[in-house]
């Protein structure tokens, strides 16, 4: 395993792309980055793909549009999701698509708690991946919201856990920015208390995806994007469009065992964004 004690990682809070905009905004983007300090994971929400249903294969131009970019810059992808056609069955998944370094497809997984997916089947297997940091996890959206399939994964001890999602709230909740913003803090808090405890007891990290501010006729979209270590929380800084970028530092890992959340006041202070005392510069 990569005895790395620094890694680095990218979530892109963005709405969804066609080939040619997912290609650009990469391109760009690890342009920039390799002059600082490139990436080693980079995670987009569910649904980023921006296309008909179409086969995992070496003929999906999306794809390996991504995979030419990806080995390029010797990074992971862990490419939201996309409807993934089954062409011997016909049958249709949200399927997340996660590639190496070397821009090979390393795994897919597809989503097994679906809501309001009429169009499309369950997945049936868990998402386990190796890289050269470690095991890795995949659960889409409603996925890490099911004690089943939280433990199931924990119990495989990966040393991330990435969770691409497109959560979305009735479009009355935009006539209200208190409302709104209630509502963001509530989402923020609810899921960072239940994925705080895993991470402290497996020394894990999970790295949260989703869209930012949209509203459509389905509903709106918020930007409750974050990333759980066992020694800090850090949330998505506006909901609007953004890339949250962070480390995970071996040498932190003990020190989430100090630091005790003891009052509402300390509570608020480490959990919103505009009044937290960061623990990670």
């Amino acid at each position: 395993m990569n005895s790395k004690k620094r890694i680095k990682l990218a979530v892109c809070q963005q709405l969804p792309m066609n080939r040619d905009e997912i290609s650009t905004f990469l391109e760009t983007y690890l342009a920039d980055e390799v002059q600082l300090y490139k990436p080693d994971f980079i995670v987009f929400p569910e649904y980023i793909v921006n296309d008909k249903p179409r086969e995992i294969s070496r003929d999906n131009d999306y794809l390996a549009a991504v995979s030419k970019i990806v080995a390029k810059y010797e990074v992971h992808v862990i490419l939201g999701s996309m409807v993934e056609l089954e062409p011997t069955t016909g049958k249709r998944y949200n399927t997340s698509v996660i590639f190496g370094p070397s821009g090979d497809i390393i795994g897919t997984y597809r989503k097994r708690k679906l809501s309001g997916e009429t169009s499309l089947t369950p997945g049936e297997c868990s998402g386990i991946f190796q890289t050269e940091f470690g095991n890795i996890a995949i659960l889409i959206c409603l996925d890490s919201e099911d004690d089943t399939l939280l433990k199931e994964t924990m119990q495989q001890e990966p040393r991330f856990i990435f969770i691409p999602i497109d959560i979305i709230l009735p479009n009355f909740y935009a006539q209200s920015p208190e409302l709104l913003v209630a509502s963001w803090k509530s989402a923020m808090k609810e899921m960072s208390d239940r994925f705080w405890p895993f991470a402290s007891n497996h020394n894990a990290c999970f790295v949260r995806a989703d869209r930012p501010f949209y509203i459509s006729p389905d509903g709106l979209n918020y930007g409750t994007s974050m990333v759980v270590k066992p020694y800090h929380l850090l949330f998505a800084p506006t909901i609007e469009n953004c890339i949250i970028h962070t480390f995970l530092e071996e040498k932190k890992i003990e020190h989430y065992k100090k630091f005790k959340v003891t009052t509402e006041e300390e509570e608020d202070a480490l959990l919103f964004p505009d009044e937290r005392r960061s623990l990670d510069p």
